[in-house]
């Protein structure tokens, strides 16, 4: 039911500059004298962070190594403070790749492992996927392998229903917990429930080499995954040479609904994927190729090691509606990618083209996190960013923020310009970026925790969320209307204040 809010209305309108680029919030690294990636975050429900990643260092915020890399999470809180960490592993190498906070307001973590010692006591054979869930202190609540007798490496999770998981990657093998293999490589998924048991596998795949790298929720209830594929053998679906861009819809069940490619003659990798407010998917990787769907690539097309930004759009059944390379002369790689509360679309990646060669603008030196806003109509650039240091600054997950910013987390190995702090060789990079455009259009979806909010459009506001403390207080300002969807709720005590008046473009 809802419950009593404190409710203003004021007729009153202020004016103030229009930026564009966001700015930095705050920044922070953490990490010891060696080489330390951060891979995946999720925004908590206390309005923190929770990153995973890994890391070979014994010292600074590292208390221990067991070997070559172990698995590393920190939680922050919403200023990027540290709050608690956690290192675990065993004698070989451990990674983690994609961490989501669950149902209970725990944390669970995928990646693998071909340890067999230390926090590792089970092993299929080679390399298996690698889960573990944290309590919301830190303290391990369960940790479980699975995989078959050769190599299985995972990449994605996402929430199902009902405190149950979609688990995504690749595999090798064809037994134990591996049924099905088609062929040299085949991505594998995995639903599991809260406590890390399996409810069904599925392998899907042609006779060559077919990974799943970042696998979502869909608005039917089902499920789709992107990687990368060069089989030739899947029927109805044609490899335009190399890799191609791989995009599978499955049910519920995770039963084929229907597959796609998209790429060049040569190598497409994609890394990310998101469902649009209006059912579509926009996929995020990078190319080599300069023909088909990456004819615009400007990479210098005689180095093939160079490539660019691809990013493709397709609609609810994958027909494709757009495709669009960025990039300059030298290497972009797209990691992630999110919509904005306006609807358009942001994507982070890395880039190494110095000024003049192509359109990343501002280069610190060597690689930098390189963020585009693009059009969701035809893909046009809005406006682009760079953010880094001299050094090599790789950036690997972005998440949008209950106050309508961005974190964007990665690995630095500069000591100068964006970055303040560093203690060696790569550490992890939480960048928090603050949405300072006067946005014409604002849908927020989320639930908001504790703290103060405020929200700004030029013409209307659509909120979609709960306010979950009794100590927030969200101001909303609109110049045209404010409309608070079925199911808004609040606690007692909590400010809700509305002002018709807001920025203007």
């Amino acid at each position: 039911m809802k419950l009593p809010l404190f409710f203003l209305i004021s007729m009153f309108s202020y004016y103030y500059t229009l930026a564009q680029q966001p700015l930095i919030e705050w920044q922070k690294t953490y990490g010891g004298s060696f080489y330390d990636k951060a891979v995946s975050v999720t925004e908590t429900h206390d309005g923190g962070y929770f990153v995973g990643g890994h890391s070979q260092s014994d010292n600074f915020h590292l208390d221990n190594n067991f070997g070559f890399f172990d698995g590393w999470v920190i939680k922050l809180d919403t200023h990027g403070e540290l709050q608690w960490k956690k290192s675990l592993g065993g004698s070989g190498e451990d990674y983690i790749n994609s961490v989501i906070e669950t149902h209970d307001h725990k944390f669970i973590c995928l990646g693998y492992t071909n340890s067999i010692n230390h926090d590792i006591t089970q092993n299929f054979g080679h390399t298996d996927y690698w889960l573990i869930k944290f309590t919301n202190n830190g303290n391990v609540e369960w940790k479980k392998n699975l995989g078959g007798s050769s190599n299985d490496f995972g990449y994605s999770i996402c929430k199902a229903d009902n405190d149950t998981y979609i688990i995504a990657g690749f595999s090798e093998s064809n037994d134990s917990y591996v049924v099905g293999n088609h062929g040299w490589t085949d991505a594998w998924l995995l639903k599991i429930d809260g406590v890390g048991n399996v409810l069904w596998q599925k392998t899907y795949g042609g006779a060559k080499n077919d990974h799943a790298h970042a696998i979502t929720k869909t608005h039917d209830g089902g499920f789709l995954f992107v990687g990368y594929s060069n089989s030739e053998d899947m029927p109805g679906v044609p490899n335009k040479g190399g890799l191609d861009f791989w995009i599978v819809k499955i049910n519920k069940d995770g039963t084929l609904q229907w597959q796609k490619k998209f790429g060049g003659t040569l190598d497409e990798y994609a890394r990310a994927v998101m469902q649009c407010n209006d059912g579509s998917y926009v996929i995020a990787g990078e190319t080599y190729s300069h023909d088909y769907d990456a004819l615009g690539n400007h990479a210098n097309s005689e180095n093939t090691g160079n490539r660019d930004y691809l990013v493709v759009k397709i609609d609810s059944t994958g027909q494709k509606l757009w495709s669009k390379c960025y990039g300059g002369l030298k290497n972009e790689y797209a990691r992630s990618l999110v919509q904005m509360a306006d609807g358009e679309y942001l994507v982070v990646g890395e880039s190494y083209s110095p000024d003049g060669e192509g359109e990343p603008v501002g280069n610190h030196g060597s690689a930098d996190f390189w963020v585009v806003k693009l059009n969701p109509i035809n893909g046009d650039i809005r406006w682009h960013k760079l953010y880094g240091g001299s050094g090599h600054d790789e950036p690997n997950c972005m998440v949008s923020t209950f106050d309508n910013g961005y974190l964007v987390v990665g690995n630095t190995a500069s000591n100068n310009g964006d970055i303040t702090e560093w203690r060696g060789d790569d550490d992890f990079w939480i960048l928090k970026l603050k949405n300072n455009e006067c946005q014409s259009e604002m849908n927020l979806t989320k639930d908001i925790p504790s703290g103060n909010y405020n929200f700004s459009a030029s013409e209307r506001i659509i909120f979609k969320g709960k306010m979950l403390d009794n100590s927030s207080i969200i101001k909303m300002e609109a110049n045209k209307s404010i409309m608070l969807t079925a199911g808004f709720q609040t606690q007692p005590g909590a400010t809700f204040e509305a002002k018709m008046g807001a920025c203007n473009n």
